[in-house]
């Protein structure tokens, strides 16, 4: 007989609890994962983050492409990689690694969890064996210390991964953002993240020397990007999306886009805040020149605010829909632009109100709209959103969301370049010549977003996904590509003809079959081509055990499209290496696709695995 191991459903799937533990009494509650201890989640397996969890110094916590770890709105669940420890999350376009919250689709709003924190030892201008803001001192420990001397230091790997609904307010200027990184050193991976519905900030970098490319800032309240006490690393390919109805409403804290600090109380600390970025489109929350205007007092500021003596520098950038553009808040600024260690170059900006201005005297010889309007610089006088050519929906708020310009627009056509600050800077991906994150002209389909972005994160489970399984007129190899209840026939293959059938290797017979297996293979007839839509949880491993050798298997497939190479058996090379499949006729196939059925050879017994 067959047996078949369990897959990854929703409903069957496991869940545990990383953390202290879900409720009240667990609020902030400090939980170790100890030093010389490596931790290796399950991408099968649905995490419940609670808590303060702290990956101590000397401990790897890794997180497989493909894992969802839900945050804990009770303990408000919060990941700390303190300095000296590593987190390997390295997810994929396919497989992107998924934090979000534990609430329902539909009841989830920003600070639903806290956050992530990874903390390095790259050199700050704020001090060393310092705490980083966010509460941790709240308890007496001596947790989440952040600086060092090693500007190499490496925190580990973070790629493909979505950070959704975060944001821990303890209080004024002691908050925990979407992504925090704190004195995080260059051999630190950061790439392809997005961090949407933010309580806070969505990515702060504060001191260190980590590099990122391909961030999205998706509808925070605070700021979408800042940078603050020496932060010296490069920056590019980076989308922000604000929504006019999140913000920060304070006096003393209205929401920008860009903010920029060298440090906020001594701006003469080195090392400097010497952040260089390139190929940001930064999207405000002002649709047209009337949206623009009407930006409540208190609620938004600029688009990018430059303050304490920070020296950043941007390039090839688009900065749009806030009604005031960019500020240089001190004379430490003005400074720092005069002398050309804040640059910036090939910007186009728009803005209402006051484009490029200074919010305090200015000093002598310095005029700050004759310093913008250099090195290609665009927008130093009000103009109309439509001036920059987007399309209306780049100002969309769900999946409709392009940010792409037209060809011949701004965008495309003026000046951008790699000089500069950023001149022989080989990390820098020069073939970017136009302004903005995205190639104009091409398919958001067929950009750097696609596939492991989430532009609606409230209407989804991420455990559920939709397989579409294209089939042919006539017989058909087919397997169930997700795991729902009942596992009918009639659920998978509705518009199939008769019954589905399945293979016996024992009897080499065939039997019909209206309850189904995950991993077997059948065979269903249709009278036309049609495209089959399966909505269930995701199925990522599967395993059938075959007590007899020399026989001929139907297998199925998983929710992803997976190499051969993924295909084993237990013991080892139980299997002849060429696997069937049906296309009308056999052929050997390369990959295992979702939704098809494949026959294999067995030579000995074994336990037939295919995992994601």
């Amino acid at each position: 007989m067959l047996s078949v191991f369990p897959s990854a459903a929703y409903s069957q799937r496991p869940r545990a609890v990383l953390g202290p533990g879900v409720g009240v009494g667990n609020y902030h509650m400090p939980y170790h994962i100890p030093s010389g201890t490596i931790r290796t989640l399950s991408f099968d397996t649905t995490y419940l983050l609670t808590g303060w969890t702290f990956v101590d110094a000397g401990a790897t916590l890794i997180i497989p492409a493909g894992t969802i770890i839900r945050g804990d709105k009770s303990s408000m669940g919060t990941l700390i990689i303190q300095r000296g420890a590593k987190i390997i999350a390295n997810g994929s376009a396919q497989n992107p690694i998924i934090f979000t919250s534990d609430l329902p689709s539909g009841s989830r709003s920003p600070g639903d969890w806290g956050g992530i924190v990874i903390c390095g030892d790259a050199p700050t201008n704020n001090g060393n064996n310092t705490q980083v803001e966010g509460g941790f001192g709240s308890v007496p420990n001596s947790n989440a210390f952040y600086g060092g001397m090693n500007s190499d230091d490496s925190s580990g790997v973070f790629r493909y991964v979505r950070i959704e609904y975060p944001g821990d307010n303890v209080g004024s200027e002691n908050e925990i953002n979407g992504l925090t990184l704190d004195r995080v050193g260059r051999k630190t991976v950061i790439d392809h993240v997005q961090i949407s519905f933010s309580n806070d900030d969505d990515i702060q970098f504060l001191g260190g020397t980590v590099d990122a490319k391909h961030l999205i800032s998706w509808r925070c309240r605070d700021d979408n990007f800042g940078t603050k006490y020496g932060h010296d690393g490069r920056l590019q390919f980076l989308y922000a999306k604000r929504d006019p109805n999140l913000y920060i409403e304070n006096v003393f804290l209205s929401t920008n886009g860009i903010e920029s600090d060298n440090h906020p109380s001594l701006p003469a600390s080195l090392p400097k805040t010497k952040t260089r970025i390139s190929n940001v489109s930064l999207i405000g929350p002002a649709a047209d020149t009337n949206a623009s205007q009407a930006l409540a007092l208190f609620r938004w500021f600029c688009v990018v605010s430059l303050q304490s003596g920070s020296e950043l520098s941007l390039n090839n950038a688009l900065l749009l829909g806030f009604d005031y553009g960019i500020a240089l808040w001190d004379t430490n600024s003005q400074v720092s632009a005069r002398n050309g260690t804040l640059q910036f170059r090939n910007t186009s900006l728009q803005a209402r109100t006051k484009n490029v201005f200074l919010q305090s005297v200015a000093i002598s010889g310095f005029n700050v709209v004759t310093w913008f309007n250099t090195n290609g610089n665009i927008g130093s006088t009000p103009r109309d959103v439509p001036a920059i050519g987007l399309q209306s929906n780049a100002f969309a708020l769900n999946t409709s969301n392009d940010p792409v310009p037209p060809i011949g627009t701004e965008p495309d056509v003026a000046s951008a370049d790699f000089v500069g600050s950023l001149f022989g800077d080989a990390w820098f991906d020069n073939s970017a010549t136009y302004r903005g994150a995205f190639v104009p002209g091409v398919p958001m389909n067929q950009q750097w977003s696609a596939g492991w972005t989430n532009f609606d994160p409230q209407n989804y489970e991420p455990e559920v996904i939709t397989v579409q399984m294209p089939v042919n007129t006539g017989w058909n190899l087919v397997s169930p590509p997700v795991s729902k209840t009942p596992m009918s026939k009639n659920l998978f293959f509705p518009n199939s003809v008769g019954s589905v059938f399945s293979y016996s290797p024992l009897s080499g017979s065939y039997s019909a079959d209206t309850s189904l297996t995950k991993g077997a293979g059948y065979w269903a007839f249709y009278n036309t081509a049609t495209t089959e839509s399966v909505t269930g949880s995701s199925i990522d491993s599967v395993g059938i055990t075959i007590p007899t050798g020399g026989k001929w298997v139907l297998f199925g497939s998983l929710s992803d499209s997976v190499s051969l190479s993924s295909l084993s058996t237990i013991p080892l090379n139980a299997i002849e290496p060429s696997v069937f499949g049906f296309n009308g006729t056999y052929s050997p196939s390369t990959s295992i696709i979702p939704g098809k059925g494949y026959w294999l050879y067995v030579n000995n017994p074994c336990t037939i695995v295919l995992k994601k």
